[in-house]
């Protein structure tokens, strides 16, 4: 479904003029059709930039300079576009705006007129992926042109490594605007596993999200270190039976916060 899906939403972005190599922002939320829009983006020969609402408009008229995207994919359930984007959107002669529907029926209505079969463009390791954005230490962001490369390599080893497996259950905890966020997508539909969603209360509160955890009887985690402190906070009862793999990234790892997680 999600591989059909994904191909007619590739099709309706060349149909719009998207070319390999072009920048595609994503108005994004935590939601399963992010996997669809980012997938669609990089069939279609495209480059994601994703966009969190959660964050001011004026930094996100920022990335939109920096990205100089073809256009903007705003999915329905991460609301409104801020006032300010859509005047950088105006302001820019050609920009388009697609709006994709929230929810797996009208997605489908909405792209029913277009092919579900792949397009045939051929990528390599070294061509663009995404772009990424820095924190803006030196008061004004950055923008990092991700290659195809990195997760290319890595997903496979990793695999091997760490015999992951068709069944195992992973949780899309990353941030929206920061490529860790590659690591719960794209090792998860690599392994034919499944993943799972929390919504933005679960996420922000550990007392939820530990029960979701055990609830969902997720098996592999991608964490920064400071997320997996955050997890042992405010809950009484923290065993997670089905976890059998944390895979930490992005900060310094220290020997207690690792002892910690284990037991």
């Amino acid at each position: 479904d999600l591989d059909r899906l994904s191909n007619r939403l590739a099709h309706r972005f060349r149909r719009l003029g998207v070319r390999p190599g072009d920048v595609v922002a994503l108005y994004a939320h935590r939601d399963a059709t992010l996997a669809l829009a980012v997938l669609a983006v990089l069939k279609a020969g495209a480059v994601f930039a994703i966009l969190d609402p959660a964050y001011p408009a004026a930094r996100l008229v920022d990335y939109l300079r920096i990205a100089r995207p073809k256009g903007l994919m705003q999915m329905s359930g991460a609301g409104e576009l801020p006032a300010a984007v859509e005047a950088h959107m105006r302001s820019s002669k050609g920009f388009l705006h697609v709006l994709l529907p929230r929810g797996k029926r009208p997605i489908a209505k909405q792209l029913k007129k277009f092919s579900d079969q792949a397009l045939g463009i051929e990528l390599g390791a070294d061509d663009p992926a995404y772009v990424a954005f820095t924190s803006g230490s030196t008061g004004e962001p950055k923008g990092v042109l991700g290659r195809h490369g990195p997760i290319s390599h890595f997903l496979p080893w990793q695999n091997r490594a760490f015999a992951l497996k068709a069944s195992d259950r992973y949780a899309l905890l990353s941030g929206l605007g920061y490529n860790h966020l590659q690591r719960d997508l794209f090792t998860a539909l690599a392994t034919g596993a499944t993943l799972h969603v929390p919504r933005a209360e679960q996420l922000q509160d550990p007392a939820q999200l530990v029960p979701w955890l055990r609830l969902r009887r997720i098996s592999i985690l991608h964490l920064t270190p400071a997320l997996g402190r955050l997890l042992q906070t405010g809950n009484k009862t923290r065993a997670l039976p089905a976890l059998r793999r944390i895979f930490f990234g992005g900060d310094l790892l220290a020997r207690r916060d690792a002892a910690a997680m284990r037991e």
